[in-house]
């Protein structure tokens, strides 16, 4: 390499860009072969991305690998550039050249890996990462990459198992303020056993990060929520208020402590957060919808419904799934695929179809009070898949689906044993299983299913008052929400009509008669019933749900006011909410 070249080499590996580019064109004026000037443009380009002017980068970049399209380094600048103008297809285009012309090199491939998790595509990302990310040597960036990549694709077991390696030595020991790094990897790890269902090792995770700065926002909302789950509001109200004592402040902090029964300090600050004209949508839209939900508690249901749809009107409408589509075509895929053999041993599934808000969580909460049946909460594991990877599913051969149906058995059950070990029943309520309950069936055909039916105005404002995640694309539009109630119905029915006998709790009788409806739904499990299973001392498996502290309570005792008060801003959709109640009554159980 020339002389000039070395020295802007040297520099760029240093970090002082602007250096680089004056010795690079330096060079450039004097007489350099034809590789060399190749090898100037490629490096010209990245010193001018480094310092910001990537666009005019480009002409260099390409020009260098025009020259010599076989040079990887070449390539894997031109990618650095494209990805600097956002370009991220261009990016992984090069990118991808660049390692098929050097396997290999870890530079080449954790580039690529790291343009392929911004753009969603964490699968392949992290077939490129997992040798790099295993050497005792690597960078721990690339094993956090991995960490991401892992839980992209719901890996969460995984991610979590990689998160621990990057755990500080001292975290039950130190003392002090851990480096900003630091935190965040306790953070990561301890949020993925948290989604992992590990909730005692992320609490102790989580505790670690209170006992060295107490006022450290995140790490108390988190336990907090923890402790809700698991001990119930009081243990949870205790954190929260201790790390707001000690000067942490955020809006999920004050979002917390006002769902915990509206703790007065907590709501005056969220009105002051909320005139600040600078507040994220994001802090905005929680804010307003947990005023909205004390509003409610304390009985105030005009201010309650107007605070909610203020925070709805502020989350964005993007795309809706349609559901009646994807629906016909899972009854499609069911008529045309073959169940999986039934598998011996192992805990039988139990899943709750209905909606959110429905009392499915107090029902979930009731079964595992019995020491033969665990909760799961809402894992979903096969979600990601029979909903998410539907249409290449569909597109499969027969052999293959066969095949792939039979994998997400054996790992299902993988899954489920690592998580509750082999109680007789598990019971999964996520509602997003309504829409592939037959195809659910095909991987599991020893499972039952359930549905919790609870009146559809009821249902509809719980969820108006509420926040959910994006998938639940119905949820910020009250027509689409009445929409959608009505598609659940239609949905139990066409699945009913279908083969699937799912099992019709009607919420209203359960709470009225909750011995005689608990007495039947464990009796149809096989189940041995007690009638402690309904006291709250006995329901100590953790709560995953918004509904953790009402569950908590006696039957009957944990509900709020219901949609009664809110009769004036339903009037205009009574007609509505009258088919659908007509609709539901046709498939509750009969006196």
């Amino acid at each position: 390499m020339n002389e000039l070249l070395d020295q802007a080499e040297a520099a760029m590996r240093q970090g002082r860009f602007a250096e680089a580019r004056s010795t690079i064109e330096q060079a450039l004026g004097q007489g350099l072969d034809t590789h060399q000037q190749s090898e100037a443009r490629s490096m010209l380009g990245l010193a001018m991305v480094a310092t910001g002017e990537a666009a005019a980068a480009l002409d260099h970049l390409n020009a260098a690998v025009a020259a010599e399209p076989a040079e990887a380094m070449f390539r894997y600048n031109l990618g650095r550039g494209l990805e600097a103008v956002g370009d991220a297809g261009g990016a992984v285009r090069e990118l991808r050249e660049a390692v098929r012309l050097a396997p290999g090199m870890m530079p080449l491939e954790v580039a690529l890996a790291q343009v392929l998790l911004r753009t969603g595509n964490a699968g392949e990302a992290r077939g490129l990462l997992e040798s790099h990310a295993a050497d005792p040597q690597a960078p721990a960036d690339v094993t956090r990459m991995l960490v991401q990549a892992q839980a992209g694709v719901g890996d969460t077991h995984a991610a979590l198992d990689t998160a621990r390696r990057l755990l500080p030595p001292d975290l039950n020991t130190g003392t002090g303020p851990y480096a900003a790094q630091q935190r965040v990897d306790v953070m990561s790890a301890a949020s993925l056993a948290h989604a992992a269902m590990h909730y005692e090792e992320s609490a102790q995770m989580v505790r670690a990060l209170l006992e060295r700065n107490p006022s450290d926002a995140e790490a108390a909302t988190l336990l907090g929520q923890l402790l809700l789950w698991m001990q119930g509001p009081e243990a949870a109200r205790e954190v929260l208020a201790s790390a707001q004592a000690a000067g942490a402040r955020s809006p999920r902090l004050l979002v917390d402590l006002i769902a915990l029964d509206g703790d007065e300090q907590a709501i005056a600050r969220a009105k002051a957060e909320l005139g600040d004209s600078n507040l994220p949508d994001s802090d905005r839209i929680d804010l307003l919808l947990a005023l909205a939900q004390y509003q409610d508690r304390a009985g105030t249901a005009d201010l309650a419904w107007d605070l909610a749809s203020q925070g709805k009107a502020l989350l964005a409408a993007g795309e809706q799934r349609d559901w009646p589509a994807l629906l016909e075509r899972q009854r499609q895929l069911c008529r045309e695929t073959q169940s999986v053999a039934s598998l011996s041993g192992g805990p039988q599934h139990l899943y709750l179809l209905g909606l959110p808000r429905s009392g499915q969580s107090l029902v979930q909460s009731v079964l595992a009070a019995a020491p033969d049946i665990s909760s799961v909460g809402e894992r979903g594991a096969l979600l990601q898949h029979l909903l998410f990877r539907e249409k290449d599913i569909v597109a499969m051969p027969a052999g293959q689906r066969r095949a792939l149906l039979h994998e997400l058995s054996q790992a299902d059950r993988r899954g489920i044993q690592r998580l509750v070990g082999a109680p007789e029943w598990i019971v999964d309520k996520s509602p997003l299983h309504l829409s592939i309950a037959g195809n659910v069936a095909k991987v599991h055909p020893e499972a039952r299913f359930a549905a919790v039916l609870r009146d559809p105005a009821d249902v509809a404002v719980s969820i108006w008052l509420r926040r959910f995640p994006p998938v639940y694309d119905y949820t910020n539009d009250f027509k689409d929400l009445l929409d959608h109630i009505e598609f659940a119905i239609d949905a139990l029915a066409a699945w009913r009509r279908d083969g699937i006998d799912i099992r019709i709790i009607d919420f209203e009788r359960f709470v009225a008669q909750p011995e005689v409806t608990g007495k039947a739904l464990f009796d149809w499990l096989g189940v041995e019933w007690s009638a402690a299973y309904l006291d709250p001392q006995s329901r100590t498996e953790p709560v995953p749900t918004y509904s953790a502290a009402q569950v908590r309570q006696p039957v009957g005792k944990g509900g709020g006011h219901g949609a009664q008060p809110y009769a004036e801003r339903l009037a205009p959709f009574a007609q509505r909410l009258s088919r659908i109640r007509e609709k539901q009554a046709g498939l509750l159980p009969g006196e």
